[in-house]
């Protein structure tokens, strides 16, 4: 069987994080105040560019970082290995940097040559009926290309399919070469591309609704960072993307999304649903957000993702994570769900709030989360399986979220668990864990499940001092559980359970010691 060679994302972060990050519950309880960084300057409305940064400064962090229980982080470390923005734009110039071909005529469109069309002109644009098209053998492009402000193009409930493509070259359905302004995509079906189903950079009020992407396929282990997704937007602002759907992705990449907006502020999205994603050899992500601020997630589904291991060393990982923003601030997710995700090898998350600050998530589910599934290629082992993982740079709650039926096999960092946590200022309000599990590779559990925290027993992490950390939990008045733990029921933990009973509203860690 082939060896896995690369090591989780968390002790990957163990060696820059030395003061103890990742044993989140070694803090005990505080009463640091929940929302200690300061909030990113509120975009003016109507904004048509990003908000600024210092130059050298990606996404604000400096100042952020400067609080002192981050002193010895290393900040460009931290950008560099865990920010894709740079690598991913490289791979996105193709599209944008090649000429028009031939330029639309007329307001419909009933056939597209191999080199694609573009829309030149403002206008309202609609397809003539169902399109397929033949890409050629063009290494990078796009059936139709947006090259003008306020365009309004209505796929008028007919499908766009890409046909005869090798699934090695990146071919995507509709890309908007900005700076535009006042685009709307709407209506219809982007079907059997490779790359993206819609591509947008550099935005200022995207609109894209009623979408439907499905059978992407790129398969290429040879270019670092490919990441199929079926909606893309970078750079942008005012975007709204709503009722949209991404579904039967196979591919064979470093990773893929479903949703992904990379540096893209103001924006919202809203009744959408990612599911049936499979990587064959690399990362999936359903809603991922790199950069991002004031976003606004309501009402959206991932559900039936899948990772394998197959060989692929030179990726990041093989994670599968439902929700995932990364370097974010301002964000809130409300209702929203992960169910089914099935990791390899890697993490497996509904939701991981990785390296941000002022984050609320109200009302998220977490359901069948398992990591370490086995293969032909790899014995059964994961790294950890969780429902909602925190990592927090400060200002970052949950409340009335749930986590169920999460499980790990002979995970790496030792651990299940409902709700995890590093960083500081975080708080849980009646949140609550079920059914969450350690089996070893025979089936049997091994009784590690935790509801909260962070409980490694051994390995390196074990060697790591206790740091700076503070969370707030708050649990109903009643709640009647086996355990007698409030707001906790159906939980197994190491070495009997040692889990701190509070009372309620009473901040604990509510970490086995």
């Amino acid at each position: 069987m082939l060896e896995r060679k690369y090591i989780s994302r968390a002790r990957l972060l163990q060696g820059v994080f030395a003061t103890g990050a990742l044993a989140a519950c070694g803090g005990g309880t505080s009463n640091t105040p929940l929302v200690n960084p300061s909030p990113s300057p509120t975009p003016l409305s109507g904004t048509c560019a990003p908000l600024a940064t210092i130059p050298g400064d990606r996404y604000g962090l400096n100042e952020v970082l400067s609080k002192p229980q981050f002193s010895h982080i290393d900040k460009r470390w931290l950008l560099d290995t865990f920010d894709p923005v740079p690598a991913l734009e490289a791979l996105h110039r193709p599209y944008f940097s090649q000429p028009c071909v031939q330029i639309q005529q007329g307001s419909t469109i009933y056939s597209i040559p191999s080199s694609g069309v573009c829309i030149t002109a403002p206008g309202t644009y609609t397809l003539g009926g169902n399109i397929t098209w033949s890409p050629g053998t063009a290494t990078t492009v796009a059936a139709i290309t947006i090259q003008a402000s306020n365009v309004n193009l209505d796929l008028g409930g007919y499908t766009l399919t890409a046909s005869g493509t090798s699934p090695g070259l990146q071919v995507s359905g509709i890309t908007v070469n900005g700076p535009v302004d006042n685009i709307t995509i709407k209506n219809g079906t982007l079907a059997a591309f490779t790359d993206h189903g819609i591509l947008a950079q550099n935005v200022c009020g995207l609109a894209i609704s009623n979408i439907t992407v499905t059978g992407l396929s790129l398969s290429n282990l040879n270019v670092r960072y490919l990441t199929p997704s079926g909606i893309l937007v970078s750079g942008s602002v005012n975007v709204a993307i709503s009722g949209c759907t991404v579904t039967q992705a196979n591919v064979t990449t470093d990773s893929c999304a479903g949703i992904q907006l990379l540096s893209t502020t103001l924006s919202t999205i809203s009744g959408c649903t990612v599911s049936s994603l499979v990587n064959n050899d690399g990362s999936v992500q359903g809603f991922s957000y790199v950069g991002c601020s004031y976003i606004t997630t309501e009402s959206c589904t991932a559900q039936t993702f899948q990772s394998f291991f197959n060989g692929n060393v030179l990726t990041a990982g093989h994670t599968v994570i439902g929700f995932l923003p990364t370097f974010c601030n301002n964000l809130t997710f409300t209702n929203c769900s992960a169910s089914a995700m099935t990791g390899c090898c890697d993490d497996c998350h509904g939701m991981s709030v990785f390296l941000c600050w002022l984050v609320t998530v109200q009302g998220f589910s977490a359901s069948q989360i398992l990591d370490g599934v086995n293969t032909s290629t790899h014995d059964q082992s994961g790294a950890k399986a969780t429902g909602l993982e925190i990592y927090s740079l400060g200002g970052v709650k949950a409340l009335d979220c749930t986590a169920s039926n999460v499980r790990a096999i002979n995970p790496e960092d030792l651990q299940a668990a409902g709700f995890s946590s590093w960083g500081t200022a975080i708080g849980f309000e009646r949140c609550s864990a079920s059914n969450v599990s350690v089996q070893n590779d025979k089936g049997v559990s091994d009784m590690r499940g935790i509801g909260f925290g962070w409980r490694p027993t051994r390995g390196p992490r074990s060697k790591i001092l206790r740091h700076t950390w503070s969370a707030t939990w708050t649990v109903p008045p009643t709640v009647a559980t086996s355990l007698s733990i409030p707001g906790i029921t159906s939980i197994q933990s190491g070495r009997g359970h040692r889990i701190r009973t509070v009372r309620p509203a009473i901040s604990s860690s509510l970490c086995s010691r």
